[in-house]
């Protein structure tokens, strides 16, 4: 209880910005770059804030950087530019932002595109960084690979943004992601690595692990002490004082003093997927594989070997299914055969890195390592192909029962011998039974309501209706800087978040990158049933794509409409083939059982005078041109009276979309405002003959107001039933017998 509470009043205290004051002002900081990033067009970095005013502070920001002139790691910059905040994911179940920077002490973000080079002293731990790196690269130059030579920098540095987005999809599809955190695998490697040349240079066991301690304790000053280290670091110290001292410490209660440890460095590591992997992986070494090892044959060394691999699956697969939303249960494998061989090569990196600063020969050794590396990643790629034994899932519910149920389970089988009476034994199954059964007749029963989605997708455009069990995509987004962006963090997730493995109809407005950009990647992976546009105003490569995948296409000159079944229809209203450019965007209505929604891409007054004689009332206007002035004319608005009408734009975009005039046209005729920068992703559920909008901003902030207040009483219970708990099996421990003759 009292660390609960003293947790949550420290989580309290580090909530507190002293930039809070600052926010949306033009201010001068300077600035120390660390883990630049560099992408098509632009740069992202931490900014480590070395003064403001005259103050040094211990905060950091996201930066962004779009300039010509190149930044490297640990220049010192003045920059001028406004804080913004840093906000939570606009569409649900995607990755969350704003949370994920807090576990790196990142509060707020900053954009900038001009700079100033400053000279500010640098501190030990950025000293010792900078001249590992270049010691790194130094050795590296010529005997590896520059993938090679950034997968050891990633490992050992501690810093993933050395490999390209395709090698990190590898390393995690084939279950090898670990690998790259330096883990307690790692330290303990290379501690016994630094013990043994130690020793063998004639230290004391006892010297030789201080001098690996203070060895350790500035490697992780240099790497920042990422959380895997520092529990590995935690236990290396304890362990080998518990050695010392002859204390009788079991290594479980030493993995959750490191944690309680490492929540009150920062407590917004719990939620860090590394916290998740890193105390999951170590709970299920100390618990459940000595558990399972007691199963099996003691002698059989293989068997031995199989449970381990068995018991971190066992408890890091629904964390990564959860975060990651996808498990290949090839990783057993991977883990099995491949960690043991990629163990031992970065072991011997460490090593050899390590001795050429004594003998810079040493360093040649790199080449047999190149080699090795080179072979590995090539058997990995052709793994990461394989599709057959990966699992996909959105549906967490489904994960949470699942775990829930293996929790029980193994509860029950750790627990039940000391269980003497029929009565508990009884309670405890019918208390596992309910909670299981309740929860799949809440999921099961919960009806089915077709929706569409307006996807918040920054300064883009993308829609989802998911009709009479068809999935429709209207317009796919697109980055205006033509990467793949918007796609990789929005798009694909939301799709896949849907269930969409296939899209039965893609409807493409016009070919604007903000509407279209993103059709390239979804042609290449998802299975595209039906395509409508119109093909004058196509890239030919796009129609020469579709054409070789054999996708029906579907002419908006030729067809009036397309039935979707139970009363729901699509109606192709045909445009004037004299109009061009934006004023060329495809428009139709959904009549959804009765509710009619109007989708007018990015079409402009002179195309609203030519469909104003062609529409009639509708109940929700989608639009046009991401609130421009250029359109919703009042003429339009007059004819169409939509009740609702909802908008997509980027958040404090550069175009001042949506523009007040078109604010004030929509206020004019009584019609709601829905808008994504604003509020997230935009649902419109059909039900019951009508219709429903809910925002994911208020849906979100309203279930965290309700965790909010009942938080402390959960958390309560929780304890107090523990501890309930606890004693009965105690008791149980002693007085079973007893009790049960009683």
């Amino acid at each position: 209880m009292t660390i609960f509470f003293v947790t949550a009043i420290y989580t309290n205290y580090r909530r507190q910005s002293v930039f809070k004051n600052y926010k949306n002002e033009e201010k001068e900081y300077i600035l120390r770059v660390e883990n630049i990033k560099e992408y098509e067009g632009y740069s992202t970095f931490i900014a480590s804030v070395k003064n403001l005013g005259g103050n040094t502070f211990n905060e950091k920001f996201k930066a962004y950087y779009n300039g010509r002139e190149s930044l490297n790691n640990f220049d010192t910059i003045k920059v001028s530019a406004k804080l913004e905040d840093i906000r939570i994911n606009a569409n649900p179940n995607l990755f969350n932002e704003k949370i994920y920077y807090l576990t790196k002490n990142v509060k707020y973000k900053i954009k900038f595109k001009d700079f100033e080079k400053v000279a500010w002293k640098m501190s030990f731990a950025e000293k010792m960084n900078l001249a590992f790196e270049k010691k790194l690269d130094a050795l590296t130059q010529n005997t590896m690979r520059m993938s090679n030579a950034n997968f050891l920098k990633a490992i050992f540095m501690s810093n993933t943004n050395y490999l390209d987005e395709d090698e990190l999809s590898t390393y995690r599809s084939v279950g090898l992601g670990h690998l790259l955190a330096v883990s307690g695998l790692h330290v303990s490697l290379i501690s016994f690595a630094i013990i043994f040349i130690l020793v063998g240079l004639g230290l004391s066991k006892r010297r030789a692990s201080a001098t690996c301690i203070i060895f350790l304790l500035i490697y992780g000053a240099v790497i920042n002490y990422p959380v895997s280290f520092l529990r590995a670091l935690i236990l290396f110290i304890a362990l080998d004082l518990a050695f010392v001292y002859n204390i009788n410490i079991e290594r479980v209660e030493i993995i959750s003093i490191a944690l309680i440890i490492t929540l009150l460095i920062n407590p917004y590591y719990v939620f860090s997927v590394s916290l998740h992997l890193s105390y999951g992986a170590a709970y299920a070494i100390e618990i459940l594989f000595r558990r399972l090892k007691k199963l099996g044959d003691k002698k059989n060394k293989t068997q031995e070997v199989m449970l381990f691999v068995l018991a971190i699956n066992l408890v890091l697969a629904p964390i990564q299914l959860y975060t990651f939303h996808e498990f290949n249960f090839i990783s057993l494998l991977t883990n099995l055969i491949l960690l043991p061989i990629y163990s031992a090569i970065i072991t011997a990196s460490f090593v050899i890195l390590l001795l050429s600063l004594i003998i810079s020969k040493v360093g040649i050794l790199f080449m047999v390592v190149d080699y090795i590396l080179s072979g590995l990643y090539k058997i990995l790629y052709l793994i990461s192909s394989v599709d057959i034994l990966k699992v996909s899932l959105y549906n967490q519910d489904a994960l949470i029962i699942a775990y829930f149920t293996l929790l029980v389970a193994f509860y029950f089988a750790n627990n039940f011998s000391y269980m003497k009476t029929r009565l508990v034994k009884f309670m405890l199954m019918a208390m596992a039974v309910v909670t299981f059964a309740s929860s799949v007749i809440y999921i099961t029963s919960r009806k089915h309501y077709d929706t569409l989605n307006m996807i918040s997708i920054g300064q883009e455009e993308a829609m989802l209706l998911d009709i009479n069990k068809k999935k429709i995509l209207v317009d796919t987004g697109g980055d205006i800087m033509g990467s793949s962006l918007s796609y990789d963090r929005t798009l694909r997730e939301v799709l896949k978040n849907a269930g969409a493995d296939s899209l039965d109809i893609v409807f493409i407005s016009h070919f604007d990158s903000d509407h279209a950009g993103n059709l390239d990647y979804l042609l290449y992976e998802f299975d595209i049933k039906n395509i409508c546009f119109y093909k004058d105003i196509a890239p030919s490569y796009i129609k020469a794509k579709i054409i070789d995948r054999g996708i029906n296409y579907i002419d908006p000159d030729v067809v009036n409409g397309i039935d979707l079944c139970k009363n729901n229809y699509i109606k192709i209203i045909h445009r004037d083939v004299s109009l061009n450019s934006n004023n060329s965007s495809l428009v139709f209505e959904l009549d959804a059982r009765g509710t009619k929604v109007l989708f007018t891409g990015d079409i402009e007054r002179e195309a609203e005078d030519y469909y104003i004689d062609k529409v009639d009332k509708i109940d929700i206007l989608k639009v046009a041109h991401h609130g421009s002035k250029t359109s919703s004319s009042m003429n339009f608005l007059e004819k169409t009276r939509p009740r609702d009408a909802i908008s997509s734009q980027g958040l404090n975009n550069s175009y001042g979309h949506p523009h007040e005039e078109t604010l004030e046209n929509f206020k004019a005729i009584g019609t709601k405002f829905y808008r994504t920068d604003k509020q997230g992703m935009i649902s419109v559920i059909f039900k019951d003959g009508g219709y429903e909008i809910e925002t994911f901003y208020k849906e979100y902030y309203r279930h965290l107001d309700y965790m909010k207040k009942y938080i402390f009483l959960l958390t309560l219970l929780s304890i107090i039933f523990s501890y309930i708990i606890s004693i009965v099996i105690d008791d149980y421990k002693k007085y079973g017998d007893m009790i049960n003759e009683l």
